[in-house]
C-alpha cells in the first residue's frame, strides 16, 4: 500500500477509535481494535435485590483476530468506506441522533457484513441489523438464563421439563431447554393442557396503542421430530382479559413456522396471519426473532413485524390484534400443544432449547 493510502487508513481509524472511546467511556490507555464495520451491542443486566439494570451501550465494532490473519486493506473505496462509515456511526451516536444512526447502521451492515454470526462466543444472540434498531427503544426486561430462571417468571409445567442449562452450541453459555413427553399427566398444569412454558412478569406487559419490540432465540436440536398432525405453539402473546386463543402466536406445524393475530369483535377469527418455512433447515443452530407490536382492538393504529435472524418475515397493519379492552396482555415462551394428548399426532417427545429475551419499548 502506498503512503498516502496507509496515511488515509490510519486517520480514519484513529477517528474511529476516538469515538468509540468516548462512547464507552474507556481511558485512553484502554486497548481497542477496530475491524470492519460489523456491530455488536453491549448489555450489562443486574438481577440483584429484585431490580433490573440495563445498561446498552450504543455499538462497538466487530474484533479482528490476530494482526497476521486480517486480510490486507487495499488504497480503494470501498475499503475506506468502513472506516469512515465506522467513524460516523461513533460521532452520530454520541450525538443520540438516532435517524441517522440508523441509516448508517443499515450501510455498514450492507458494505461491512452480512447476517450475524450468531454463533460466534460473546456476541449475543441478535443480529446487528436488529440490536441498531432495539436501540431506538427503551429497555424494559432482559433475561437472560445466565443465573437460572428469576423467581418473578411464572412456571407452567411439569417439574423438570423446563430448565437452564448449558448452551448446545458454545461452551460457557447458558440457555432453556423445554422438553415434554406425550405420556406424561398435566393435571397439575395451568387449565390441564400439555405445556412447558415461562411467563413473563411486569414490566413485560402490553398497552394498547403502545410500540413494542420483543427479541428472543430458538433452537432446534438436530434430530427433532416435527409433527405434521398438530401444531405446537412456541413462543405468544397472550390476553389477560378473556380465554380463547392467544392474540399473537407463532407456532410450527410439520416444518412450516407460522404466524397468527386475534382480537377485536370477533377474537375466534384469525385476523392476520402467515406460513413460511423452512424449520427443517434451522436444526442445529440458533434462531433469533424480533416481533415489533403495536396492539389495537380496533386494527385502526395496529401494527404487526416479525424478523428471521434479521429479514423480514411478515408484516400486517389495520387489523384488530388486541382482545377488546385489555390493557396487560403478557408474553409466554417454551412449549404449549393443546392437543396432543386428545388427537393424533406423529411424536412422543419434543425438546427445543431458547436464548435469551429482551423486551423493550417505545
Amino acid at each position: 500500500m502506498n503512503r498516502r493510502c496507509k496515511k488515509r487508513e490510519w486517520r480514519l481509524r484513529a477517528v474511529a477509535l476516538l469515538s468509540l472511546r468516548i462512547l464507552r467511556g474507556e481511558p485512553k490507555g484502554a486497548e481497542v481494535h477496530v475491524g470492519e464495520s460489523r456491530l455488536r451491542p453491549i448489555h450489562f443486566v443486574n438481577f440483584g435485590h429484585g431490580q433490573l439494570f440495563t445498561k446498552v451501550t450504543a455499538a462497538n465494532l466487530h474484533t479482528m483476530g490476530p494482526a497476521q490473519d486480517r486480510p490486507r486493506l487495499e488504497c480503494d473505496e470501498v475499503r475506506f468506506r468502513h472506516w469512515e462509515i465506522a467513524a460516523r456511526i461513533g460521532a452520530i451516536t454520541w450525538e443520540k441522533k438516532i435517524v441517522l444512526f440508523k441509516r448508517f447502521i443499515g450501510v455498514a451492515t450492507l458494505v461491512g457484513c452480512s447476517v450475524a454470526e450468531a454463533q460466534t462466543p460473546g456476541v449475543i444472540w441478535n443480529d446487528p441489523t436488529t440490536q441498531a434498531w432495539a436501540d431506538t427503544y427503551q429497555s424494559l426486561y432482559v433475561a437472560d438464563w445466565q443465573d437460572g430462571i428469576n423467581a418473578e417468571i411464572a412456571v407452567q409445567a411439569n417439574p423438570g421439563d423446563i430448565a437452564v442449562v448449558a448452551d448446545p452450541v458454545v461452551a460457557g453459555r447458558k440457555s432453556l431447554r423445554v422438553s415434554m413427553s406425550r405420556n406424561e399427566s398435566f393435571t397439575n398444569v395451568a387449565n390441564g393442557s400439555p405445556r412447558a412454558e415461562l411467563l413473563l412478569p411486569a414490566p413485560v406487559s402490553f398497552a394498547q396503542g403502545k410500540d413494542y419490540l420483543i427479541r428472543w432465540s430458538t433452537f432446534l436440536p438436530v434430530g427433532f421430530a416435527f409433527d405434521p398432525e398438530q401444531l405446537v405453539i412456541i413462543t405468544q402473546i397472550h390476553q389477560s382479559l378473556a380465554v380463547g386463543s392467544p392474540t399473537i402466536a407463532l407456532t410450527l406445524l410439520g416444518t412450516q413456522y407460522a404466524i397468527s393475530e386475534r382480537g377485536g369483535q370477533n377474537p375466534t377469527n384469525v385476523s392476520g396471519g402467515k406460513s413460511f418455512c423452512c424449520a427443517d433447515a434451522d436444526t442445529g443452530k440458533w434462531v433469533n426473532w424480533a416481533l415489533r407490536y403495536i396492539p389495537d382492538d380496533t386494527g385502526a393504529h395496529s401494527s404487526v413485524e416479525l424478523y428471521k435472524n434479521g429479514q423480514s418475515v411478515y408484516a400486517v397493519e389495520g387489523v384488530p390484534n388486541a382482545y377488546l379492552n385489555d390493557q396487560s396482555s403478557y408474553l409466554k415462551i417454551g412449549l404449549y400443544k393443546p392437543n396432543w394428548v386428545t388427537q393424533p399426532s406423529d411424536v412422543s417427545q419434543i425438546t427445543m432449547f431458547f436464548g435469551p429475551v429482551y423486551v423493550s419499548q417505545r
